[in-house]
């Protein structure tokens, strides 16, 4: 049975990655390097995402529509790999590190399969 987390990646405040992994069969993968490089170009493109989520609840705070920040983002966006639907989901710690996961897509029905996910 295939793993439903693709890959988990840890990026510091300033956007360097701090931590990577991959959780592909490497076995049945022909090229881990290239695949590899494609799941932290993915994760790279979700950061946008989390900074512009993270701006429209700033926004919010200063103007008291908000009372405060849900560190979940859930999902970033979706994305296509190895011809394989999957969507990026995150979380951002109170020091600010970012935690991006990528999951195959239909895994999570509710929004508690995805929090499980997130706290593995």
């Amino acid at each position: 049975m295939e793993t439903p987390v693709l890959c988990v990646a840890f990026v510091g405040p300033d956007g360097a990655p701090l931590f990577l992994r991959s959780f592909r069969n490497s076995d049945v993968e022909p090229r881990p390097d290239a695949d590899d490089l494609e799941l932290q170009l993915l994760l790279c493109a979700s950061l946008d995402q989390v900074e512009v989520q993270l701006r429209t609840v700033g926004q919010a705070l200063q103007r008291g529509e908000a009372k405060g920040c849900d560190p979940y983002l859930g999902v970033l966006c979706p994305a296509l790999f190895d011809v394989e639907d999957c969507n990026i989901y995150g979380y951002v710690s109170a020091t600010h590190v970012k935690i991006l996961a990528i999951v195959r897509d239909g895994v999570c029905k509710q929004r508690r399969d995805e929090e499980a996910i997130m706290r593995r």
